[in-house]
């Protein structure tokens, strides 16, 4: 599981939000910066368990989770401190994620039987330094 995979991952106070506000993360082409084989590996390991939770379970961490896995190639210390963060904000989080809780039962006659879906959005403006694109998430 992820927990037992990244014991390691640094504990602290647990993160509010999958992902620091404000932090961006950027490509580096300087190879200094990226990581040695293994970590790297661990890296890739962490952010695909994160994405079958954001795919399955978990979608509050989805705009995290594809900006990490954008830098899977070549991540860099600052990749693997976001990852971290999102691990640590999911092992903190464990009753959050899709929760499908009916309120009554509809009986297929009822034509005055309303239905509730809730949910949220992830957005932001133009943040890719890249490319400038805005990113809408889930």
């Amino acid at each position: 599981s992820l927990a037992d995979e990244f014991e390691d991952v640094p504990q602290g106070k647990d993160p509010l939000t999958p992902a620091k506000p404000g932090d961006i993360l950027l490509k580096s082409s300087d190879e200094k910066y990226h990581l040695d084989k293994e970590k790297h590996t661990r890296y890739r390991t962490g952010v695909g368990k994160l994405l079958y939770l954001a795919k399955h379970s978990r979608p509050d961490i989805a705009n995290a989770v594809r900006e990490l896995s954008r830098h899977a190639h070549c991540p860099t210390d600052a990749h693997w401190e976001a990852m971290c963060h999102c691990i640590r904000y999911v092992r903190g989080t464990p009753t959050r994620g899709l929760l499908l809780k009916p309120v009554g039962t509809w009986d297929g006659k009822d034509k005055s039987f309303k239905f509730v879906i809730r949910g949220r959005s992830d957005s932001n403006y133009a943040t890719d330094r890249d490319t400038r694109r805005s990113v809408t998430g889930t």
